[in-house]
């Protein structure tokens, strides 16, 4: 099972039409294994664009897809240039957390994630660069409510129709 059959199924579940699959993601679903492969657009992408967002795609098409997939199996190309390396180091640390997060997810790529591990301590947050303004303060503080609030009911709803 490839995208189109696997939007398909998740169209027929949810009873929602409006699924669309990225396409810098492809998703192959055969013997109890879900391959997630990313393109190098989608390793290089924003994390916050559904080009990057592996981790929700996965997450959601196995909570509707819970008989089929026992496991998660997440490959790129590390060898090809990338065209924007801060995008690409974010994404293989989050590969890196979510594997380390579901012990039914697994590297499937050459790239050897040991590296983050070994390394983590050795990293900085990175800082501001300008104070948030009372205006910025007030919207982000709305859209933390208003987020939370939202993914809350999604991952209930997604529990709820899995019992």
């Amino acid at each position: 099972m490839k995208n189109q059959e696997i939007a398909f199924q998740l169209h027929q579940i949810t009873q929602n039409g409006n699924i669309h699959l990225p396409e810098s993601i492809d998703f192959e679903l055969s013997d109890g294994i879900l391959k997630v492969g990313i393109s190098d657009k989608g390793v290089c992408a924003n994390m916050q664009s559904n080009e990057s967002a592996f981790e929700g795609w996965v997450l959601c098409i196995k909570a509707w897809l819970p008989d089929l997939i026992d496991k998660v199996s997440i490959f790129w190309d590390p060898t090809t240039p990338k065209s924007n390396t801060l995008h690409y180091e974010r994404f293989k640390y989050r590969v890196w957390k979510f594997i380390n997060a579901y012990d039914w997810a697994e590297n499937g790529s050459l790239f050897n994630m040991d590296y983050y591990g070994e390394n983590l301590k050795n990293w900085v947050v990175n800082f501001p660069v300008m104070k948030l303004t009372q205006k910025r303060k007030e919207r982000k503080l709305f859209l933390k409510e208003n987020t939370s609030l939202s993914i809350k009911k999604v991952m209930m709803r997604s529990i709820n129709s899995c019992r």
